[in-house]
């Protein structure tokens, strides 16, 4: 599709885009089905659009850059849950500790994996605490050396840890001893995106999916009711209609908002 608009803002659209520059021909390889070619300026009703078109080749005051949709629809809601006001977020670590701590899943399970939040994530620090009281068994998320199956491990964790940073910067424990994902009874999951089929976009890495892969079974993906049980925790304002899942994707079995 190509966007090319006048001065008065109304969109000039043709289906068949003129030949790509000859020095970005042939630099998006063959699996690029969609071109989506702008040259107005940001009011532009096409450029708004341009998240439904994967992949993405946007060309924009002669700025070049190839993404998909999934990824500026992460980019969007990561800077949605980071505008959360400090007030709102604090409420919410609060609801989520009488939120979950009613659930059954939450009552029978005695090995649960938490994370600690990153990039505005729904902060789950409060819960933490409230599980150790509660004589539960905590652990949190250990990224396992580069290349290994499955890409993360979980660490046994106690509140006021030392904890040491991964490779990407995010805390973890420093234990030496570390479990499998299948062992656990129940992962609170963070995530940017999630629709109401437990559908879920995260950041990108494949950490969850990769780690949680034995949980899937068949060919469209279905959770089976093994353990461990997957809980997403998420912002109301994370949820969207609908999210295309992927064929490593790994659905959630529940997604606790607040």
């Amino acid at each position: 599709m190509l966007c090319a608009c006048p001065l008065d803002g109304k969109p000039n659209v043709s289906l068949e885009p003129p030949p790509l520059n000859s020095s970005v021909q042939g630099q998006f390889g063959s699996g690029v089905s969609g071109i989506f070619i702008c040259f107005c300026q940001s009011s532009c009703l096409y450029s708004s659009l341009r998240v439904f078109y994967n992949p993405i080749l946007f060309i924009h005051r002669r700025v070049i850059c190839v993404s998909t949709s999934v990824d500026l629809l992460r980019q969007s809601l990561r800077r949605r849950r980071r505008r959360l006001g400090i007030g709102a977020r604090c409420r919410a670590a609060k609801r989520l500790v009488l939120e979950i701590t009613a659930t059954s899943i939450y009552q029978k399970s005695q090995h649960i994996a938490f994370y600690l939040p990153n990039d505005g994530e729904l902060d789950c620090r409060l819960l933490i605490k409230q599980a150790w009281r509660d004589g539960k068994d905590c652990y949190l998320p250990v990224l396992a050396p580069k290349n290994s199956s499955p890409p993360m491990l979980f660490s046994r964790y106690a509140p006021g840890e030392f904890l040491g940073k991964n490779r990407y910067g995010i805390l973890e424990p420093m234990k030496s001893v570390r479990i499998l994902p299948r062992v656990l009874d129940l992962v609170l999951v963070p995530l940017v995106g999630f629709d109401n089929e437990g559908n879920r976009i995260g950041m990108g890495g494949g950490y969850y999916d990769k780690s949680f892969a034995f949980k899937a079974v068949g060919s469209n993906k279905i959770v089976s009711k093994s353990t461990p049980y997957l809980m997403g925790l998420a912002y109301q304002l994370q949820k969207i209609d609908s999210i295309k899942p992927q064929p490593w994707d790994v659905r959630l079995d529940q997604v606790l908002k607040t």
